[in-house]
């Protein structure tokens, strides 16, 4: 689709040294078209191959011989070679837009005046106008961007974590999308950890290291088509999950010098158990030993709770 037309301003006559430079450009367009061809061809080889060994999980899985964690990240890989060829289609049809400006610089002057023919400029890609950067009539430079371009049916969400946290997150993680403006919780997958990090400074004026967390959502178009493009979204992203696990309030916890304790409630008096803790998401923590699943916490215990000392539940 025409996006844009720019009248032509009045081109200055080409001297030698101009020829030759419009010359290697167009030359230099025409490679970078023959090198962008070439990666799409690398990329339809890679994608049939992620293609490929996607179905041969799926197979292996459904005779017991694969695990469903091969499965999807067999999916995920199949998925990214699919991503992968599509920005590198992207990358042709871009290319040859720029070997078309390159000829087209070694045209004759065009016409100037009321009767000038109008340059058009048409969408390299697919999709819809996201953003509208020049509203005005006036000269345009060179390299001016003009509109942003892009599919809203292939968002992607991209969550910055702190560094500590983002080196335990692999591609393939599931993740909840939360307070989306839907009724229901989205379903993502993390495509990629971007590797270099950035400082930004907290609301409390403290710099921290980021890093960009890259998430495809996983359901159809249909189930998220009101998001858009810089929506604001939140995510969970699971580092760990386990089955069948107990689970005690971080503030139930005290430490010591002997180590943590919990002060279970036995026959309305407190009895004092050291627990094995394991992992935590700083609301709760993980009781491999200790307590059992049924057991009632003294929350907030202070200096009177202790060995022995009669409580009651408060309401």
């Amino acid at each position: 689709d025409v996006l844009a037309r720019i009248l032509p301003s009045e081109s200055p006559l080409l001297d030698a040294r101009a020829r030759t430079e419009v010359a290697a450009r167009v030359a230099s367009a025409r490679a970078l078209v023959r090198q962008a061809e070439s990666a799409v061809a690398r990329a339809e080889a890679a994608a049939a191959l992620a293609s490929r060994e996607a179905e041969r999980a799926r197979g292996l899985a459904t005779h017991g011989a694969g695990t469903p964690q091969l499965v999807d990240r067999a999916d995920v890989e199949a998925r990214a070679r699919r991503e992968e060829l599509s920005s590198a289609q992207f990358g042709v049809r871009i290319a040859r837009h720029e070997l078309t400006t390159a000829q087209a610089l070694r045209a004759d002057a065009p016409a100037r005046g009321a009767d000038a023919t109008p340059f058009e400029v048409r969408a390299p890609v697919a999709g819809r106008v996201l953003r509208v950067l020049r509203t005005e009539d006036g000269p345009v430079a060179p390299g001016t961007p003009l509109l942003e371009l892009g599919d809203p049916r292939a968002l992607e969400i991209v969550v910055d974590v702190l560094t500590r946290d983002a080196v335990r997150i692999r591609p393939g993680a599931h993740v909840r999308i939360d307070r989306w403006g839907g009724a229901a919780a989205l379903e993502g997958r993390v495509r990629l950890v971007e590797p270099s990090a950035f400082t930004r400074v907290s609301a409390l004026g403290v710099e921290e290291q980021r890093v960009n967390v890259v998430i495809d959502l996983v359901q159809p178009h249909a189930v998220w088509a009101s998001l858009g493009d810089g929506y604001r979204v939140e995510a969970a992203i699971v580092v760990e999950e386990a089955a069948d696990v107990v689970r005690v309030p971080e503030l139930a916890l005290v430490r010591t010098e002997a180590g943590v304790v919990a002060y279970e409630v036995v026959d309305a008096h407190v009895v004092t158990r050291r627990v094995e803790l394991g992992r935590t998401d700083g609301v709760s923590t993980e009781v491999r030993g200790g307590l059992r699943a049924e057991a009632v916490v003294v929350l907030h215990p202070g200096d009177a709770v202790r060995e022995g000392v009669e409580v009651e539940a408060r309401r």
